[in-house]
């Protein structure tokens, strides 16, 4: 009797589990979730970083585009100024109002190429345009910088000129006399 229910437990031990019930079936079950969720994480991450180096390289081509784009507001004042110093015999004044002209077109075509620029350099630009704003209106504004410049720190191209034009444009231009237009410390940006 004792060797019969020796025989029988043996047998009980080797019996067949099913394959989804054994131990070795679910580490693989779980490596492989393991390795699909990771792969599909890394496909998002991936896709995700696609999408913002596309939205940065959109981003970036809409400023080239909006720096190479010239206001044809201040182009059209500036051939009517031109106009009107040949018109009222004022050869000198159109002569020099159209160096600097060629002086600004060119910095601005140069550097319109560039997604990034000193301050330093983009201050240059502005000098330039508003010395020809200044000659337009007679010399009258008086252009004054202050505070340090750091010419390492990088902006992007034409973003402060279009502050400088629009205080001309709606700040100064109406006033009588001397107009006096103060760029302040551009250390703080």
């Amino acid at each position: 009797m004792f060797k019969e229910l020796n025989c029988i437990h043996l047998i009980s031990l080797f019996e067949d589990v099913p394959f989804w019930a054994q131990p070795v079936f679910w580490i693989i079950v779980s490596l492989l979730l393991l390795a699909v969720i990771l792969i599909w994480t890394r496909r998002m991450f991936k896709t995700r970083e696609q999408r913002l180096m596309l939205d940065n390289k959109v981003m970036s081509l809409q400023q080239r585009i909006e720096r190479v784009r010239l206001n044809p507001h201040f182009i059209f004042n500036v051939l009517n100024s031109i106009h009107g110093f040949v018109l009222f015999d004022e050869k000198k004044k159109a002569e020099k109002y159209l160096l600097k002209f060629s002086s600004v077109m060119r910095k601005l075509l140069t550097k319109s190429k560039e997604d990034r620029i000193s301050i330093k350099e983009e201050l240059q630009l502005i000098k330039a345009y508003l010395e020809l704003e200044s000659i337009r209106f007679d010399d009258s504004i008086l252009i004054s910088f202050s505070g340090e410049i750091e010419s390492e720190l990088l902006i992007p191209t034409m973003v402060i000129q279009p502050i400088a034009e629009n205080a001309v444009k709606h700040g100064i231009v109406n006033q009588k006399g001397k107009k006096p237009l103060l760029i302040n410390n551009l250390k703080q940006i």
